[in-house]
């Protein structure tokens, strides 16, 4: 298994996401600071981030694991693996890591552009963010590997990006919050104190409560673990053609 991560991670090394990696954060801290300033940027980016550029990041990079072998149908990856599910998994334990690394990216990015307005968003806030994104979005990889595989980028792109923003921005801050695709968002209430929309939120209101993030996040490592099952069996199911 080791072997294959391995592989995977020199497979992706020369590719865009690599680059995306630092680039994607970088543009989202510049248009947050462009727009509000370096008074709010921490806020504004943050919005900015898990609304718009961390879904298209995460999505893009989902589809690009797949997007290349897929061409050629797999042609001499089936012949040397055992099981073709591990195959799978190392992709998906990919995507994971570069989920994590870019919200560290955005989290040092956040932190140097928020000294200058007076550290508006605390050091270990932004750091709960960085685990509290990922883990809620990891669910999101597998899903979109396989969407990809049974589409194209564009479609993949699409979807992810129309789904993140509808559920977010629609059921967030309902009682429906616990819809995978909007946890992230409803999470972020308590945890950077902005609501999706990237207002400001007051002290004493219900959305500061943090009682819902063990749950959001026990739900998304359950969809985690249903999605990266289900889809693993079906790509090993699948037969290589000539």
């Amino acid at each position: 298994m080791y072997n294959l991560i391995k592989s995977e991670q020199l497979k992706q090394k020369n590719t865009s996401v690599y680059k995306m990696l630092f680039l994607i954060p970088l543009i989202c801290m510049l248009l947050g600071m462009l727009f509000m300033g370096f008074t709010y940027v921490q806020q504004s980016s943050y919005n900015w981030w898990y609304m718009t550029f961390l879904p298209f990041m995460l999505v893009y990079e989902a589809a690009d694991l797949l997007h290349s072998e897929k061409k050629y149908n797999y042609h001499g990856l089936f012949a040397i693996v055992e099981k073709k599910e591990n195959l799978w998994y190392a992709k998906i334990i990919i995507g994971g890591c570069y989920l994590f690394f870019a919200n560290i990216i955005f989290f040092i990015l956040n932190t140097i552009f928020g000294i200058p307005g007076g550290m508006k968003i605390s050091l270990m806030d932004n750091l709960a963010a960085v685990f509290v994104l990922s883990i809620t979005m990891f669910w999101q990889i597998p899903l979109f590997m396989y969407i990809c595989k049974k589409t194209n980028l564009f479609i993949t792109i699409f979807l992810g990006l129309a789904c993140n923003i509808f559920f977010s921005s629609t059921y967030a801050l309902t009682k429906l919050w616990w819809i995978p695709f909007a946890i992230p968002a409803r999470l972020m209430c308590p945890v950077v104190k902005i609501f999706p929309n990237g207002l400001l939120i007051e002290k004493k209101d219900a959305m500061l409560s943090s009682g819902c993030i063990l749950p959001g996040c026990l739900i998304s490592i359950g969809c985690f673990v249903f999605f990266s099952i289900v889809t693993a069996q079906l790509f090993a199911k699948q037969e290589v053609k000539s």
